[in-house]
């Protein structure tokens, strides 16, 4: 008689953990690359349109004299150092993700994941990066700037994946508990006034 029992209370348990990863599977959701939805020159024009938020700030320029024409051509080359890894829009509001290479004794990147709204003359009104990875080996970054650009897109919850919230595993580098987004700045922000620039040391030399 146990052994009958038993076999049948790991049936259950064996079809209920395969009904819980199916449905987790089919909640998901997948989404063309940015390759498969704009041209080659919509996705560089993209770029350029967000890398004075994004990109390192031109020596000797700050974050007031960054906009000025005299920079057009250092961001252009800038832009074409990032990729656009994926470009969604739903209603008024763009959803996207893009990575950089990052500097490592390996090939790494960085990805950052974030939304805009357009305003009635095509402007950029609001702009906001939810958040920038960890520098992962790119199979790795793949899969989990996947995985947080669904979430992104979806409204989840993305705190699970902080790093003091990951137990251990690297998802997400900022925000957390001392670095922010400002979206009126349109910047990362630190409650530390030396630990952005300590992070942009480590950046690659862009």
């Amino acid at each position: 008689m146990n052994l009958p029992l038993k076999s049948t209370i790991f049936l259950i348990i064996s079809m209920t953990l395969m009904y819980c990863k199916q449905s987790q599977h089919e909640e998901a959701k997948s989404y063309p690359p940015a390759s498969e939805t704009l041209t080659a020159e919509q996705i560089e024009d993209f770029k350029y349109s967000i890398i004075r938020f994004m990109g390192k700030i031109p020596p000797k320029a700050d974050h007031e004299s960054k906009f000025d024409t005299i920079y057009d051509d250092y961001y252009r080359k800038l832009a074409q150092r990032h990729d656009l890894e994926y470009y969604t829009r739903l209603g008024d509001t763009v959803y996207f993700l893009v990575t950089r290479i990052a500097p490592s004794m390996y090939e790494k990147k960085v990805a950052i994941g974030g939304k805009l709204i357009y305003d009635k003359e095509g402007n950029i009104g609001y702009y906001e990066e939810i958040f920038r990875t960890w520098r992962m080996l790119v199979p790795e970054l793949k899969e989990k700037s996947a995985l947080l650009y669904d979430l992104m897109v979806r409204g989840k919850d993305l705190s699970p994946y902080y790093t003091a919230n990951s137990k251990g595993v690297e998802y997400i580098e900022f925000p957390d508990e001392n670095v922010h987004f400002d979206t009126a700045l349109r910047r990362w922000v630190s409650d530390r006034p030396d630990l952005l620039e300590e992070y942009r040391d480590q950046e690659e030399n862009q």
